[in-house]
């Protein structure tokens, strides 16, 4: 769901569930464990479970995201054939594909 709604700054906090959050516009940073991400419009996160994150949101610009939560069990009958190919054998089990791609996916934002 598309969300422009103010949010409070600096508030650490993990979930039980995995997210997918797509950064549209403003002026955001974020930190997902020890590492901070300056975010782009277009850049798009995807975090494990319990991962403690949080976003510093600048507030000279709207900040508009998208965010879905899920748990692992949801996406794995589908995932598992769509990604065989470009995932190693050792890395499909859902939350092994989810890091692979959060590894790689994060590799473009730095």
């Amino acid at each position: 769901m598309r969300n422009d709604r103010p949010v409070e700054s600096g508030v650490f906090h993990s979930h039980p569930f995995y997210e997918i959050y797509y950064f549209h516009e403003g002026h955001c940073t974020y930190l997902i464990g020890d590492r901070i991400y300056v975010l782009k419009p277009g850049d798009l996160l995807l975090m494990n479970d319990l991962t403690l994150h949080c976003s510093h949101v600048h507030t000279d610009a709207r900040y508009v995201r998208s965010i879905v939560h899920f748990v692992p069990g949801f996406l794995e009958q589908w995932l598992h054939p769509a990604v065989s190919a470009a995932v190693p054998e050792k890395e499909r089990h859902i939350q092994q594909v989810i890091t692979f791609v959060e590894r790689e996916s994060l590799k473009s934002i730095e």
